[in-house]
């Protein structure tokens, strides 16, 4: 995760310059060989100050391309944001989704994608951040509404130009989400390891997704072959079968669910389902089992659409990065 402490910082650092240095000397034979266009009809590009060639691996197609740094953070703008987006909420995922990419690098020390030893990050929203090209952009929302959206997801990266978060001096492992439900999650519960930015904080602006909220109803047998347990008896006596919730994280979801004789962690329950999230409850009606979920995804982190709220209301990029990533700042990857 984070990188703390005098001498891990002095050596990012150092890592940081001898890279720089590098690039002088790479960057502009990389350059003189042409970067790639998005799409004949894509709208022009910006300042290519401060860029960084990274490298992407597409699981679909399992190619891997090496792209501008900037022109991959507008494809995974116009792959994880609607052009409803206020410009601060943009631009606010556009320093996330940088620092997200820099914090996986691997010439910064970074793991890497998952999927793909060659590969700095994965362009997959399961293994990595979504990504959509201007090819894709325009097959979604068509020629006028695509060149209107790709031109803001520009101008955003470009206000944000070479800007990513750090805690204690070092870039933050920038994780983000779709929606939370009232509170985001502390990355404890999710992934068994504390990390001070990425703890609970209030988010009620997420209740303005279109798709806050999703009830499944399932069968008895139907549940429990989907969570692969055994039969899930119903009392001899009549009422509500032996499945409850019996345990929530400090942000409210659930921990722990108990399905006849088995206990699921919530994040489990959720997999197994195919849940939005593991901020739900259970109801038994009419002989069914009812789930009804809030909010969308894993919970920590930037949360998008409460970003999107946050920005309506009035609220800068800054102060949007501030309140999902507490106690980090907002710095230059590169001194000027």
């Amino acid at each position: 995760m984070h990188r703390s402490g005098g001498n891990e910082v002095h050596r990012f650092w150092l890592t940081w310059t001898v890279a720089a240095a590098i690039l002088l000397v790479v960057l502009p034979a990389w350059i003189s060989r042409g970067w790639r266009s998005p799409g004949a009809e894509a709208p022009p590009r910006g300042s290519r100050a401060n860029d960084l060639p990274v490298t992407v691996y597409f699981p679909e197609t399992g190619r891997v391309e090496t792209l501008p740094l900037s022109e991959y953070l507008v494809g995974v703008g116009a792959g994880e944001l609607p052009p409803s987006f206020a410009d601060e909420a943009i631009r606010a995922l556009m320093v996330a989704a940088r620092t997200y990419t820099v914090y996986r690098m691997r010439q910064f020390g970074g793991k890497g994608c998952d999927l793909e030893p060659r590969a700095d990050v994965c362009a997959s929203a399961e293994y990595g951040q979504a990504y959509l090209d201007w090819p894709g952009l325009q097959k979604k929302l068509g020629e006028a509404a695509a060149r209107r959206f790709w031109s803001r997801l520009q101008a955003a990266e470009e206000a944000t130009r070479g800007l990513i978060l750090t805690y204690q001096g070092a870039p933050i492992d920038a994780i983000y989400h779709s929606t939370s439900g009232r509170w985001t999650e502390d990355a404890q519960a999710v992934w068994g390891r504390s990390v001070p930015y990425l703890r609970p904080v209030p988010d009620p602006w997420g209740q303005e997704a279109p798709q806050y909220t999703e009830t499944r109803t399932y069968g008895l047998q139907e549940l429990a072959q989907a969570l692969g347990v055994p039969a899930i008896a119903v009392p001899a006596g009549g009422g509500a079968p032996p499945i409850r919730i019996t345990g929530r994280t400090p942000s409210g979801r659930v921990a722990a669910v108990q399905v006849g004789s088995v206990t699921l962690t919530g994040a489990e329950f959720r997999s197994r389902l195919g849940l939005r999230s593991t901020d739900f409850t259970l109801a038994w009606r009419d002989g069914k089992v009812v789930i009804t979920t809030s909010g969308y995804g894993h919970g920590v982190g930037l949360s998008q659409w409460g970003a999107n709220g946050m920005a309506r209301r009035g609220a800068g990029f800054r102060e949007i990065l501030a309140h999902y990533y507490p106690g980090t700042a907002v710095e230059p990857l590169f001194a000027d």
